[in-house]
Parts: C-alpha cells; structure tokens; sequence
C-alpha cells in the first residue's frame, strides 16, 4: 500500500470510526449488541465472513470475523483481538464520558485506549486488508466482559475449537505505550471466606471474631509477598521482575459492638513463572506431612492391581478429586519415574510427595502408600494371617477385571488432555505396536530417548520462547553420589562381614538400583537373587508373589515377605523390615536427586520439547501396558468378561469410587466362583 493521502484516510476513517464506538454504552455487564453489529456491517460490507457467539440471556455477545487470504499456502493466519467493553464511568469526567471530544492532540472518551481505540484502528485497515493479496487469513475478534473477569473469551474460545479454526498469530491491542508486550504474567484471584462466632463485644470470650482470623490471613499473605520477591527469577523479562501478590479487600461485619461471624477476604496474585503458583497454592492450602500421610495411606489401602493400575488411581485421587496436580505435571513425572529404575508407580507417589513437602513430603508420600501391604506381607510369612487358594480365587478375577477399566480410564483421560496433535498420536502409535511385540525393558528406555530426541526436531519451533533461567542447586548431586557409593559398598561390606544385614541390605539394594519398570518386572530378578541362593524355597516365593497380587499398595513389599520368610539369625520381623526399606532406598536417593534437576530441566524450551516426544511415548508405554499384562491376564474365559462388563457399569454409567467398584467387583467374582452367583450361555447354545 501506498503512504501519504492513504494513511491519512485510514487515520481519518479510524477517529471517525472510534467516535461511533464510544457512543456505544458498553460498559461490562450491559448489553453490547449494537456496537457488536455496527462492527459487523463494516467487517461484512468487505467480504467478510461472521459468527457470534452469546452469554446465556443473549444480551452480551463477541464477534469473530474473518477475511480470507486469496493464495492461502498454509501461512497460520493473524487474530486482531479486543473487547467492547469499558469500565464503569468515574466521577471525575468534566465532558460527556460516552462522546468523543477532541482536545489538542487527544481524544477523549470512555474506551478510547481500552481498548476501542484498537477495535477502531482494525476496521479502519480492513477495506486494505480487503483489496490486497494476501497470503494469509486475517481475524477479527471482538469479546464482551474482559473487565469482569474475561466472561465472553472462553464461550469464543469453546466455538473455535468446535469449528477447528487453526491458531496463528494473536494482537491484542491493550494499551502498551506503544511497546510490544510477547509475554504476561499469570493471574489467579481468590476469595476467601471466614465463619466465626456471632456474639456482644462486651464479652469477646464468648464469640469468634471471623474479622480478627480474616486480618490474621490478610498478614500471611502478606509475608508470602515478601517471600515471592525473593524468588525472582535471574533475567525477568517483567517489571517488577518477581510474582506480585496484593489484597484487594476485606469484608465484614455489621457495628462496632458486634463480633462478626461471617468475612471475606479478595486478593490476587500475579505470577511471573508458574512455579510460583504453585508455591502459593501450597502454602495456602497447609498441606501438612500428615494430610500427605493420610491421602496415600487411603491410596495404600484401596489401589489394587499392580504398577500400571496405581497410576489410574494416583491419577484420579490427585489430578481430579483433590488436585494437587494438573494432568500435564502428572504425566512429566510418569515420565520422569520411567526414566528411573525402581518401583514406577511407588516412584510417581514419592514425586507427588516431593512437590508438595520437599524431601520429607516423599518419605510420608511413600510411608502411607506402602504401610498397609508391608504390614501384611510381613505378618503374613510370620504366620500371623491365614492365606489360601480359598481366598484368592475368584477375588482376583475380579480385582483385575476391575484394574482393566480402571487403566483404560486413566489412559483414556490422559489421551484426551495430551495427545491434541497428530504427531503426538503418531508417536504414541508407533511405540505402542513397538511394544506389544517386544516387551523387553531396554526397548522402553531406549524409545523414550529416541522418542525424546523426536519432541525436539518437531515441536521445539512451536514452543520456542524467550527463557527464564534460574540457578541450579548442586547439593542433589550428593544424593546420586551416595546412590553410587552405596550400590558399590554393600557387595564389598558383605564379603568382609559375612552378616545377615549386609547379605539382605545388598541384595535388596540392588534389586531396587537395576530393574526398570518395577512391579512384576521385579520377579525374576527377586527369584534369581533369593530362591537360586537358597534363602527360601520356590513354593514359599510364589506363596508370596500370589498374596502381594491381591492386596493393595506396591508389589515391592513382597520383599518385606521374603525377608521376614528367610530362615536369619536375626529376628525374622526385623530382618522383613530392612529389606522392605532397602529394596525402596535406591528410589528415595534417585528421586531426591534427580528431581530438583527435572524442575529446572523441564522448563527449559529444548528439554520441553524433547518432554513432549516423552510423554506421547509414555502414553504409549501405558497403553502397551494395558494390552500386556493387564487385558491378557485378566480377560481369559466368559467369566472374566462377565465382571468386565459390571465393572464398566459400575465405573463408568453408575460412577461409583474406584476403590469402591474394586471390592464389589472382587466379591462378585468370588461369589461365582463359589457358584453363588451363575451365568448361564446355554441360550447361545
């Protein structure tokens, strides 16, 4: 295009334009559907194809907008983007807020630069956009409500994704000083509400004053204001350069002399990475040692069916119901722990623990997931449970017809929140074939780095971004250190001792240090180590390997069993004991030791990308998984498919709780068992 007497039309036209608008009295919350068809009739008089989209009374409505490239060769197209509404009008205005009056070299009226302005200048260039050739689409997106929350964005957003519109490149034409603005903070707005005790003020010891509590919350935030500016991040790109945090207002009470027993307290923060939130949601939430302890105590005694059915339950307890994790953050550490030897699903646990507590936190993440199945593998070798054929049969049909929905669940959620491109999908494809015909160990480590190194040659274009160092902390590396020095020492300690504790803390410790994949994976070398060196004998084994499958928790307490089922001279209880916590050591040292890494790492925008090829693999991973073992065990006669089918009516059509569906279903098949219950296909005959 052309400069001179052209730009100076289109400046006119955009005055003339901006004028029109701010007459419009949209002010947030009002209606908006004239100016929103004012803009319409321009956008439309070009060529230009339209669709809207309403709030539920019609009365706000957004507008998107589009003319189309003329050669189109797949350049992703460019989003104007600005909303239509305005804050309500302050008194301090000396003209009419909703007529443009012009003073000097400004104009002056309410939305003129948040942001009509904008929406003005879009319509004054689209008869340009119109007549050129343009080489890729153009897109007009005008939302309602942005001052309130951003109401009438996500009902837009809802409707492109339904119509498949491809993304591309977004402005939005908040005022900047004329600074272009690629990256913004976060923002998360809380209320929170107090409940005290209503009472007289002359006797305050007999009332809660929900007041003094909210005060109190209002200081915390506060200092954790304070401790937000010291995590800044080296080289922000924002100003100020650390997450802000600010209470925008407290609530409550009714006269001086009453004790109030109901307060609110509004507040916001504004991080700058999205470690930051996180920490603040920690901190808010007081997620002790002992809630840690107890929510995977519950998940120790209710999680059946083994490593790959752990990961359905995790996934639900603490993505969906209690959500201390988000579906992305829960797979990065399902990767993470593949990428570990050790007990996989103990390991995802131990990492849940960790980001919420630290060290510490892992330790009781692990605590409660183990103590129930240890302390019964461990009382039944010491005689102190009865176990039969009797009591297996039939309750584990059922346990794993039920662990087959369960893990379909899990994948199928993961699947919908993940795999949202077709090279994701082409990954996840060609690792699941992989693995169904070859199950080995090293073929999963080794398609997760190559998969890996595919996540970097195809999407780190995509995600390439300006990155936010931060500094590393180098005293992890003494736990990866100490897990050497120990893998190494105890084979040594051993031979020169000759001591009951150094021949089980040794095996145990490497049992834990070199299988991958943990669970069942775990069983020949366990064999290989125990019963071909004659601690105990092959039935015993396999007594307990057939326990450790239909209790609940982590299938690596079956060492608890064979230690305290080992003919020792020491105490047979105490010798289950440490071999219980050996075979978990390696994981406790690699966990601590790699995971601070991985919180840094995972941000970085390569090591992002190579993630992504990662997690698609791991998807994979899971669903070969579900294949084999989990559909070949368990689905093997007409019986099996019976309790599948209850199973998925339980989950899916009646949603009863996981732990819930796993014993009715274990009761169920040992009722047919028994012939108590019995379905006859005679009618196929």
């Amino acid at each position: 295009m052309s400069t001179g007497n052209n730009l100076e039309d289109i400046y006119n036209n955009s005055i003339k334009i901006l004028k029109d608008l701010i007459a419009f009295k949209t002010v947030s919350g009002e209606d908006n559907n004239q100016l929103i068809d004012y803009c319409d009739d321009i956008l439309s008089s070009l060529g230009a194809s339209s669709f809207k989209t309403y709030d539920d009374e019609k009365k706000r409505v957004n507008l998107f907008a589009t003319i189309k490239a003329k050669k189109s060769n797949g350049v992703k197209p460019i989003i104007l983007s600005g909303h239509t509404d305005t804050v309500p009008v302050s008194k301090s205005w000396s003209t009419d807020p909703f007529k443009a009056t012009i003073k000097e070299d400004k104009l002056y009226g309410r939305g003129s630069c948040d942001m009509k302005g904008f929406i003005a200048c879009t319509l004054a260039f689209a008869p340009v956009f119109s007549k050129v050739d343009l080489n890729r689409d153009i897109h007009f997106s005008f939302t309602f409500d942005e001052e309130t929350a951003c109401l009438g964005a996500p009902i837009l957003i809802k409707e492109l994704k339904k119509r498949n519109i491809q993304d591309g490149i977004c402005i939005v034409g908040e005022p900047t000083k004329m600074k272009i603005i690629d990256a913004h903070k976060g923002c998360y707005e809380y209320t929170t509400y107090f409940e005290g005790l209503a009472g007289h003020s002359s006797m305050p010891h007999k009332g809660v004053s929900a007041v003094e509590f909210a005060s109190k919350y209002a200081n915390k935030l506060i200092e954790l204001r304070e401790e937000l500016k010291k995590r800044a991040p080296k080289n922000s790109i924002f100003d100020p350069p650390f997450s802000t945090l600010q209470v925008g207002g407290i609530f409550g009470g009714i006269a001086h002399n009453v004790i109030a027993d109901k307060c609110r307290v509004e507040w916001e923060t504004r991080p700058v990475v999205k470690e930051d939130g996180v920490f603040l949601n920690q901190q808010i939430d007081k997620v002790t040692y002992f809630t840690i302890f107890f929510e995977f105590l519950k998940l120790g005694c209710t999680s059946f069916g083994g490593p790959i059915a752990h990961i359905g339950f995790f996934r639900e307890h603490f993505v969906n119901k209690i959500k201390w994790i988000d579906d992305k953050n829960f797979l990065d550490i399902v990767s993470f722990s593949n990428f570990l030897p050790g007990p996989s699903s103990s390991q995802v646990g131990m990492c849940i623990g960790y980001l919420q507590k630290g060290s510490l936190g892992a330790f009781f993440a692990w605590l409660g997931f183990t103590l129930p199945s240890g302390i019964i593998m461990i009382a039944s070798a010491y005689g102190l449970l009865f176990y039969s054929d009797f009591f297996t049969e039939g309750l584990l049909s059922g346990i794993k017809a039920c662990v087959v929905v369960i893990v379909f669940q899990a994948i199928l959620g993961m699947s919908k929140q993940f795999l949202n491109d077709y090279k994701k999908i082409l990954i996840t494809f060609i690792t699941t074939l992989i693995l169904i015909f070859f199950t080995n160990n090293t073929y999963q480590i080794l398609l997760i780095i190559i998969s890996g190194v595919l996540g970097n040659f195809l999407f780190y274009e995509k995600i390439k971004a300006k990155q936010i160092s931060s500094s590393i902390d180098y005293k992890p590396l003494f736990y990866l250190l100490l897990f050497v020095f120990v893998l190494l020492t105890f084979p040594i300690l051993n031979q020169i001792y000759n001591s009951d504790i150094f021949l089980i803390s040794d095996k145990f410790f490497r049992v834990g240090s070199l299988v991958f994949g943990g669970g069942h994976v775990v069983l020949p070398l366990l064999q290989n180590e125990i019963v071909n060196f004659n601690l105990i004998d092959k039935d015993t084994f396999l007594f307990g390997y057939g326990l450790a499958q239909i209790i609940p928790g982590p299938l690596f307490t079956f060492s608890g069993f064979l230690g305290t089922s080992m003919d020792l001279s020491q105490h047979k209880i105490f010798m289950g004991i440490i071999s219980l916590i050996m075979i978990f050591i390696p994981s406790f040292l690699l966990v601590f030791g790699a995971m601070p890494y991985w919180s840094v790492l995972r941000n970085v925008p390569k090591v992002k990308a190579f993630l992504i090829g990662v997690n698609a693999c791991v998807v994979g991973l899971l669903i070969s998984a579900f294949y084999n073992p989990v559909i070949t065990s368990s689905l093997n006669d007409y019986k099996s498919l019976i309790l599948l089918g209850i199973s998925i009516v339980i989950i899916f059509l009646v949603k009863t709780p996981q732990w819930a569906s796993v014993i009715i279903v274990a009761v169920i098949g040992k009722m047919m068992d028994l012939d108590i219950l019995n379905f006859s296909f005679d009618f196929l005959i």
